[in-house]
């Protein structure tokens, strides 16, 4: 992987499982599961009514690629939208 070590890499996702069981345990399995970037980063997302939640993994685009970051959206998305 390109950007960072092996060690740094499995902290990152352990880091992301972690914050991602939780919401599993409390919503069951994502609406939405991939993997972006030759594996380099994991997307899930959840549907709730007429919010959008997505933990996600990717570039730091501030760092011009030199840093990693995780995020968590919480949006409100139409009901009548994909």
């Amino acid at each position: 992987m390109e950007g960072r070590n092996l060690i740094e890499s499995d902290h990152f996702d352990d880091a992301w499982q972690q914050a991602c069981a939780p919401v599993i345990d409390e919503l069951g399995p994502p609406a939405i599961e991939t993997v972006m970037e030759s594996g380099r980063w994991r997307f899930v997302a959840w549907r709730i009514g007429s919010v959008a939640l997505a933990v996600a993994q990717s570039e730091e685009f501030t760092s011009h690629g030199e840093l990693d970051t995780a995020a968590v959206w919480l949006v409100v998305h139409p009901t009548d939208r994909d």
